[in-house]
């Protein structure tokens, strides 16, 4: 009976018209819920103080830190220049008075007057003099300082790292100031302490929206030949521009015009300025007698910015002849080996080393083995200046541009001093070996997760020898 009644419900159902609506709308019949995220586990597992959410440690709200360590309360100092006030009276030094809260600064602000300069205290940030935007005379404000504040873009919670004037002058430093004044221009800091993509990517741009679309296309290996030729040649264009407004200047006339049509670019050489930051470079190039040249050099300083010195189109002179006819000149903004002296460091040319870096970089990295497989030059010095996450991806990007266009043969893409003798450019520091993979592949570098750990810290390159 159950069978014939079986047949019957089936030829019912057989001879209905299908309706997809109907089939949406009947209710459900299990208990399995779908308006519910199923959270993927974390692995590793996150650190005290950090929880999981979309398969991603983040810190607790309040709490900062390393999300895969330990993420804790800020240890924030207080009654001198930059801390927290409630009234003056929570500013314990002479001249000192509370900017409070209701005035515009997050927990309020402990200040004094001043004229040009302020004073500092030793283990707090050092101070700086400003004219603030809801004032008409100085008051000195705390600089960034990264050491103190490493997981808050140098500065107390609520307040920014921003590029600000002294007052009645034309320098300016990087300067904690309330987020409030800065709410739309995340970006204004050149180095980007916080590490944000976004503002990389629109650095690298130089206003150009276009320019973007073929940085993050040659990023997240989707670029076409096409596209990378008109980054290279608009890059060239936008490069000029951004150093005359910078220098007042153009670049000295130090190429060849055009490729030897017997020789095609076939690779580059890779080389570091040694200078730590890209500024003094970039006036030497401009110089009335250098006697050198390079295609780009990628600053520390404006972290990751790619400037093309002269067009992919021509030939510089950064490595000899025998290179120069057939290779790029790539430069990276960087100090190279640095020595301990007393109470600082310093470069090979006496200079102290000062350079504050984003995420972790403010340090040199210790490398005491050198590069595997390599002349044993490269180990003769310990400590070195780092390199930048945005310099890596923007030598990733750079490259891939070059390769799309001139079909480069990875052989050909070395070290400054796998070819000259007296040279050690562009060291150990860098992972030479590991950017070059991502040169040749189409890989996101977004998504790479050596990447990520070097983003977060890069003494990654002490423990990760073949990647140099």
């Amino acid at each position: 009976m159950r069978f014939m009644l079986f047949l019957f419900l089936m030829s019912l159902i057989g001879c209905a018209e299908f309706d997809p609506d109907l089939v949406q709308n009947l209710p459900r019949t299990d208990d399995t819920d779908t308006d519910t995220d199923i959270e993927e586990p974390c692995e590793p597992a996150c650190g005290v103080g950090a929880s999981c959410t979309d398969a991603t440690c983040a810190c607790d709200e309040g709490l900062y830190g390393d999300p895969l360590v330990e993420c804790s309360e800020i240890d924030i100092a207080t009654g001198w220049i930059g801390s927290p006030c409630e009234d003056n009276q929570d500013c314990d030094y002479v001249d000192a008075f509370c900017l409070t809260e209701s005035d515009g600064y997050p927990d309020g602000q402990c200040t004094q007057n001043c004229d040009l300069y302020c004073p500092d205290m030793d283990g707090m940030p050092v101070t700086f003099c400003i004219e603030p935007t809801s004032h008409s005379e100085g008051h000195c404000f705390s600089r960034c300082d990264y050491e103190i504040y490493p997981y808050t873009d140098g500065c107390r919670p609520e307040y920014s790292c921003v590029p600000w004037q002294r007052i009645g002058t034309t320098t300016a430093e990087l300067t904690c100031v309330p987020s409030s004044w800065t709410e739309g221009e995340q970006c204004t800091n050149p180095l980007n302490f916080a590490g944000d993509d976004d503002c990389y990517l629109d650095a690298v741009a130089m206003g150009e929206p276009t320019q973007r679309q073929r940085a993050q296309a040659l990023l997240t290996g989707l670029a076409s030949p096409a596209e990378a030729l008109d980054f290279l040649d608009d890059n060239y264009e936008l490069s000029q521009d951004f150093i005359e407004a910078e220098l007042g200047t153009t670049i000295h006339p130090n190429s060849s015009e055009g490729h030897l049509s017997d020789s095609p670019m076939q690779g580059a050489i890779v080389h570091y300025t040694a200078a730590q930051r890209e500024d003094g470079t970039l006036r030497y190039f401009a110089s009335s007698e250098p006697h050198a040249s390079t295609h780009f050099v990628i600053g520390s300083y404006r972290n990751g910015l790619p400037v093309q010195i002269f067009s992919h189109q021509d030939r510089t002179w950064h490595a000899g002849s025998t290179f120069n006819k057939d290779r790029f000149g790539i430069d990276f903004a960087n100090a190279g080996f640095l020595d301990p002296d007393e109470d600082h460091w310093q470069t090979y040319s006496g200079a102290h080393y000062e350079m504050m870096l984003p995420l972790y970089g403010s340090q040199p990295v210790e490398i005491i083995d050198g590069i595997p497989g390599s002349a044993d030059k490269y180990g003769h010095k310990e400590f070195w200046q780092p390199y930048t996450y945005y310099q890596l991806l923007s030598y990733v990007m750079v490259m891939r541009a070059l390769h799309l266009v001139y079909e480069l043969d990875p052989e050909m893409i070395q070290r400054h001093g796998d070819v000259a003798s007296s040279r050690v450019d562009p060291g150990p520091a860098l992972p030479f070996t590991a950017l070059n993979t991502l040169v040749f592949n189409e890989e996101n570098v977004f998504e790479v997760p050596w990447l990520d750990e070097y983003k977060m810290d890069p003494a990654w390159i002490e423990t990760h020898p073949d990647a140099r």
